[in-house]
């Protein structure tokens, strides 16, 4: 009898990894570049049906109404994980330095402790959800259901699987995360298509959970052979001066950066109409796409800057590449977007009723490759565990935060104000103001620091240079 083998995504990944072809395109391009490339095209089908999930059927399901409260109360899940995500603040950086000096004993401690962590946090979001969702639910103008337990479970588990798919990274196991980032979408989309009829609003929530919940089974898989199997836990507490020295800069920055995100998409929910709000969530599905980039990028970025700077390597070229490439290949592509994207609001009449708002494309398109460029800073920056930046950028998040809510409630300070100046604020009480303030403070934010960077570099140099 003949025996007929079905070939699946792994056997063609097994059977190309050593293909002499693309070894060579390997050695070309730079390790980077390659593993960059795979990740970006596996990636690329979880987009397209991302983009039907937030473009279609999110809106199909969830009242208009509520569409944009949305993306507000996904952040707010955000809030209710800050604790856990100053606790796993150095964990992303160790996971990396230990896997490369082939300490897995400690990987698998910290991946331990990780798990203990987000068992902690689940109890404390939920004391902590008690006091906070009913004045959030008042805010966005919902009402309660599954709402709490989801979102609770969504921000826990949404801070945590990222150290999952940092640790398969620290792994080098970027076959795995390419057969992930295909996989990922469908589940999500599948679960939707249960969820969403049935559930609304909580039905998107409970496809975030799902989601996240298969993204770290899938890496636990991944990641049983190089740290669980054979591997006894070690302790890394030895190393507690480094991992402070690391941590500290990073709570304020990781606090700040939460407060910022969180208040943005509250403040445009809270102050502005369900119209406006509705189609801020539209336009930002389409402003996003060119993080892809980005995200693609980064799962080499991090380990390999991190392991050249720990080498004594140079760095600096592969960050001005890769700052260069966001902001180039995303300016692109919103551009395109920008174009096209009063006919494809013209499309379905549930898109129409935003048509008013589609110039706001570009401008919260530019705040997105802005963002991106900067996201790629701070991830540099901190793999080559330099934190000057962290002053300046927590001071910057803060004051877009207090700003932003104070056009919206600018009527608290009736009496302290003069009434003109009252009438001339309530009058940027817009997207259109929102949006630009945003931009501003990103653009502003974003040469600041490269001009740190800059400047930090001349000075190495010119330390290296007296030393040589």
């Amino acid at each position: 009898m003949t025996r007929i083998r079905i070939h699946t995504g792994l056997d063609c990944c097994e059977r190309l990894a050593g293909d002499p072809m693309l070894e060579e395109l390997k050695n070309k391009l730079g390790p980077l570049w390659y593993y960059a490339a795979l990740i970006f095209i596996a990636q690329r089908l979880g987009d397209v049906i991302n983009t039907i999930i937030g473009l279609w059927l999110v809106p199909k399901y969830v009242c208009p109404s509520e569409l944009g409260a949305v993306l507000a109360l996904a952040q707010v899940g955000g809030v209710l994980g800050i604790p856990l995500a100053i606790l796993l603040v150095p964990f992303e950086k160790f996971l990396n330095i230990f896997a490369v000096h082939a300490e897995y004993g400690k990987v698998k401690s910290l991946l331990r402790d990780a798990l203990i962590l987000v068992a902690l946090s689940i109890v404390g979001a939920y004391a902590c959800s008690f006091f906070l969702m009913p004045h959030v639910y008042e805010r966005m103008r919902v009402s309660d259901g599954l709402l709490t337990h989801l979102i609770v479970i969504s921000g826990v588990l949404t801070t945590v699987s990222p150290l999952f798919l940092v640790a398969m990274q620290a792994a080098k196991k970027f076959r795995q995360l390419s057969i992930l980032s295909v996989l990922s979408a469908p589940v999500r989309l599948l679960v939707l298509l249960i969820a969403l009829p049935l559930r609304g609003l909580a039905g998107y929530f409970i496809g975030q959970v799902f989601t996240d919940g298969f993204n770290m089974g899938y890496s636990l898989l991944a990641l049983k052979n190089p740290f669980f199997t054979n591997v006894k836990c070690v302790s890394y507490w030895s190393h507690w001066r480094e991992i402070w020295h690391y941590t500290w800069p990073i709570i304020f920055l990781t606090i700040a950066g939460r407060i910022q995100t969180t208040t943005e998409f509250f403040a445009v929910r809270h102050w502005l109409t369900d119209t406006e709000s509705g189609a801020y969530y539209f336009i930002t599905r389409f402003a996003e796409i060119p993080i892809c980039l980005w995200t693609a990028t980064r799962m080499v970025f991090f380990p390999l800057v991190s392991e050249k700077h720990d080498s004594g390597q140079n760095t600096s070229r592969m960050f001005y590449q890769t700052v260069l490439l966001i902001l180039l290949g995303g300016g692109a592509v919103i551009g395109l977007f920008h174009i096209v994207f009063p006919f494809v609001l013209s499309l379905l009449p549930m898109w129409q009723r935003y048509m008013d708002y589609a110039p706001l494309l570009g401008v919260v398109g530019a705040t997105c490759v802005v963002r991106t460029a900067f996201a790629c800073f701070i991830a540099y920056e901190t793999a080559c565990r330099r934190f000057g930046f962290v002053v300046y950028t927590v001071a910057f998040y803060l004051i877009e935060a207090v700003l932003l809510y104070c056009i919206g409630g600018i009527g608290f300070f009736e009496g302290w104000l003069p009434t003109h100046i009252i009438q001339c604020i309530r009058g940027l009480v817009s997207l259109r103001s929102f949006s630009w303030v945003v931009l501003v403070f990103s653009v502003v934010l974003l040469f600041v620091a490269l001009s740190h960077q800059r400047v930090s570099e001349k000075r190495i140099v010119k330390h290296e240079g007296a030393w040589a």
